[in-house]
């Protein structure tokens, strides 16, 4: 196994954030192996997918999974995985995702898979100075949004074919990246985490008051 655990562990807290660095890209056995890694005493045998594609294991926990690399610009440690991954399936669904920073044709991709708002707020950076790919807030303020969509989207288990990302703003009320949001009748909270430079993470799960459900993430 290639990858190299960065996660220190609080063991006290019912959400937990594992991450691997890994300086080959992330494939399927490797990820399996992971999981396994962090959700001791599961199988694989005991791995399944729902027909969207969601991996679960039928005796819990809930857990979510996300890895995120280049080829293009590879060294070391440049691949991340990840797994938010709850106690017990009372703190229910999570939903992660994990996005290297880069450049894109973001508002070519905003016009297809953004709502209106969000490709408003975009372009809210251009006014910022440098040319569209090279400034570096238009590149974080991109992907903040993605990966909120994707985090929803596997918190819902609905996958992206069901659940169109320009059916939905990841927005608050101010039009910033939301912290806590109505989707759909029910109240989600985003947590964004600090995964090291050159990354967006970002945790959906279903809103709470309970301070002991955290992310937690170190290096």
């Amino acid at each position: 196994m290639s990858a190299r655990y960065i996660y220190p562990g609080n063991r006290e807290k019912k959400m937990k954030l594992h991450l691997y660095r890994s300086d080959a890209p992330i494939s399927t056995e490797l990820s399996h192996s992971l999981l396994l890694k962090v959700l001791p005493g599961r199988r694989a045998e005991e791995l399944r997918l729902t027909p969207q594609g969601k991996p679960y294991f039928e005796s819990g926990p809930q857990f979510s999974i996300s890895h995120t690399g280049s080829r293009k610009n590879a060294k070391a440690g440049t691949w991340l995985w990840g797994c938010a991954a709850a106690e017990n399936d009372e703190e229910g669904p999570v939903g992660l995702d994990i996005q290297g920073k880069r450049e894109a044709k973001y508002f070519e991709i905003a016009e297809r898979f953004f709502t209106s708002a969000e490709a408003e707020y975009l372009k809210g950076f251009l006014d910022a100075g440098g040319e569209e790919g090279d400034d570096a807030g238009l590149c974080k303020a991109f992907f903040r949004i993605w990966c909120r969509k994707e985090a929803y989207v596997k918190y819902t288990g609905r996958g992206f074919s069901e659940t169109g990302f320009d059916t939905f703003s990841v927005l608050d009320e101010n039009g910033e990246p939301a912290e806590k949001l109505s989707l759909c009748g029910e109240e989600v909270a985003f947590t964004e985490c600090s995964v090291g430079d050159g990354y967006i993470c970002v945790v959906c799960r279903k809103e709470t008051e309970n301070d002991k459900i955290c992310i937690l993430v170190g290096e």
